[in-house]
């Protein structure tokens, strides 16, 4: 067999690395959310409604970027300090897995019982209850490890920050960010044809080689 030229090789080199490189999408596609293909969309409050506690200041914009521009409510007196709802809406149907992103702030006293929760459209109750501490608390991509048909009601998800004991109205809550994220996987059609195309750019290359090194024989 003769030997190849600088350029052959450099062909079968980067045929090489293509079909690594499409391997690891492709692999990697798979296993973001289980056995799905898709990927995380980030949706902002949509609404917001103070059931309990009294409003300072604020606005929609306030939450969609971490930038101390707070969404401020002040404990009332009495049971239940504040109760403040966010709702997201326009979530696709389809949505397999939520989670959130929020940073707030409380500051009150320590023994009280301030909690996230999410609303069960199917059991009509909140559940998912996530204690925050008092002063500042950040999660990033926090999953609620949600089954989506239970949470999602045509498009809208609802969640609360609420304060269970009795309130003391030098206490508060401000809130900096808060996003909803949801898993979207692709349909099967589109599944089947990343797949494809995937099997293509993994495969073609590689018969390439073959090709190449049958040839010189």
């Amino acid at each position: 067999m003769s030997q190849m030229s600088r350029r052959e090789k450099a062909l079968i080199y980067f045929c090489l690395l293509l079909s690594l490189a499409c391997a690891m999408i492709v692999i990697g596609a798979k296993a973001s959310e289980g056995d799905y293909i898709g990927s995380w969309t980030n949706y902002n409050v949509s609404d917001i409604h103070v059931i309990k506690g009294t409003y300072v200041s604020g606005d929609l914009t306030s939450l969609e970027f971490d930038d101390v521009d707070y969404y401020l409510v002040n404990e009332d007196i009495g049971i239940e300090g504040f109760d403040v709802r966010f709702n997201f809406t326009n979530i696709p149907n389809n949505t397999i897995s939520l989670s959130h992103r929020i940073l707030c702030e409380y500051e009150g006293n320590p023994a009280h019982d301030v909690n996230i929760e999410v609303f069960n459209f199917t059991n009509d109750m909140w559940v998912n209850s996530i204690h925050v501490p008092e002063h500042s608390l950040r999660w990033d991509n926090n999953s609620m490890s949600l089954n989506s048909i239970d949470f999602n009601n045509d498009g809208d998800v609802w969640l609360r920050i609420v304060h269970y004991t009795s309130g003391v109205e030098t206490h508060y809550l401000n809130v900096d960010y808060f996003q909803l994220k949801a898993f979207i996987p692709v349909n099967t059609g589109e599944g089947g044809l990343i797949w494809w195309i995937g099997a293509i750019f993994i495969f073609v290359p590689i018969l390439l080689i073959l090709y190449y090194v049958l040839r010189r024989k």
